[in-house]
């Protein structure tokens, strides 16, 4: 192997942080945008390190490129969703849901039909599920802009875990109220 290389450590499963499944994702990932023909850096190795505990590594090439928090905040809605192509293959559905549900780049009458006759209730059970389980529930938040609550305060001004709930009801019942 010539040239620079990047190796990237994952934490060891007794870590609880989820690192074998973000360690088989990005193998997934890498593999799937080769296949697709996306410039991603090559695998050169990955396996398991062997010490008191199990350290699973990703060594690859580096390319020369920008990174892309340098390039995050001009782009489309649409682009960002795109990034997140890896992740949506293996992630839970909930977080997918989620992600469509509270999307403000498609209409009412896209979301009703996508999702069908489901009740708010439903929806907001989606919803809260996908954003307990997303490493990401905390920036889509924050990054939402548009999405306001009843009393005017943004998603990541709740004070609890059922006042998100219940606020998070009152955005989609205001939002889908052709909803049932």
């Amino acid at each position: 192997m010539t040239g620079n290389l990047i190796v990237k450590i994952f934490a060891p499963k007794e870590s609880r942080h989820n690192s074998e499944s973000v360690y088989k994702t990005e193998l997934f990932g890498q593999a799937r945008a080769l296949s697709l023909g996306v410039p991603v850096p090559k695998i050169c190795a990955s396996g398991i390190l062997k010490d008191k505990y199990d350290f699973p590594y990703i060594v690859s090439e580096f390319i020369d490129g920008v990174e892309l928090k340098e390039k995050f905040d001009g782009m489309s809605s649409n682009e960002k969703y795109i990034l997140d192509f890896a992740d949506s293959i293996l992630a839970p559905a909930c977080i997918e849901h989620m992600t469509i549900a509270l999307s403000t780049d498609f209409e009412n009458s896209f979301i009703r039909g996508y999702f069908g006759e489901i009740s708010n209730d439903e929806l907001v059970d989606i919803c809260f599920n996908g954003f307990m389980l997303s490493i990401n529930g905390a920036w889509i938040l924050a990054n939402s802009k548009d999405l306001k609550l009843d009393d005017g305060r943004a998603f990541t001004e709740v004070e609890s875990l059922a006042d998100f709930k219940s606020l998070l009801y009152g955005y989609i019942k205001r939002r889908f109220e052709i909803l049932r």
